[in-house]
């Protein structure tokens, strides 16, 4: 692989590691950006999209506008969105990852890439996206996103999955009601983080759906989230805006 230091883009030369040829089979936009942010799956992707559709409505600059590319890792193994990450990194690109943390991938891996100058923006505390914002966001923000719910699956299948999430302790109805009432508790927070990955149809499981919930709900929010929440989503973009 080779970079042109006199062009806007970088040329790429096909290298022969399975990592290399599959990353440029999955995004191959991504290898003429500045920089890089790999996305552990879709959900992943669809939220770091929502939330810059968010920023560039705030009249902010888009990532894109930045010299930042996205790549889908697919999933799967949590070792392959660092991997592909660290690659990036090898042929002198900025590169990020944004990843869940229900799944960890290879500490002394991750180290390596964080050492080498890349940036990981996880989720906290074991837990997967969806927990993440049901954890992190506002009880107004959380009302929303249930909303988003009904309207993505249906309400009664919302209903359902957060009836087999509690053992039948919460139904739709009565926890939007705590929303509206402002009495939701943090086992309402745990209910509604399990109902939402479930098995069967998973509330915001897709690149659309997590744009949506990043662009309506947790942009205007962020700034009333849990701290911790609200800094590690601003040093990604904080990251990208650095990118020239």
């Amino acid at each position: 692989m080779t970079r042109n230091a006199g062009a806007t883009h970088t040329v790429v030369a096909v290298g022969s590691s399975d990592v290399c040829q599959g990353s440029i089979r999955r995004a191959p936009g991504a290898f003429l950006a500045q920089s890089v942010v790999v996305c552990e799956g879709a959900s992943e992707v669809g939220l770091v999209r929502g939330l810059d559709q968010y920023r560039v409505s705030t009249g902010l600059t888009s990532i894109s506008a930045e010299g930042v590319g996205m790549m889908d890792s697919g999933g799967g193994d949590p070792d392959d969105a660092i991997e592909r990450a660290a690659m990036f990194r090898s042929f002198g690109y900025r590169a990020a990852v944004v990843r869940d943390d229900d799944l960890k991938p290879d500490v002394a891996l991750e180290n390596a890439f964080k050492s080498d100058g890349g940036l990981v923006v996880a989720c906290r505390d074991d837990r997967c996206l969806e927990q993440e914002l049901f954890y992190s966001l506002a009880v107004d923000a959380v009302e929303k996103l249930i909303s988003k719910a009904a309207g993505f699956v249906g309400a009664e299948l919302v209903d359902a999955h957060i009836k087999s999430a509690s053992d039948n302790a919460y139904d739709y109805l009565g926890i939007l009601t705590h929303c509206t009432e402002g009495s939701l508790t943090q086992e309402h927070r745990v209910v509604l983080g399990k109902a939402a990955t479930s098995k069967e149809n998973p509330w915001f499981k897709s690149v659309s759906k997590m744009e949506a919930v990043g662009r309506d709900v947790v942009g205007p929010a962020l700034q009333g989230a849990d701290p911790a929440f609200t800094k590690s989503v601003e040093a990604l973009f904080e990251w990208a805006a650095n990118a020239g």
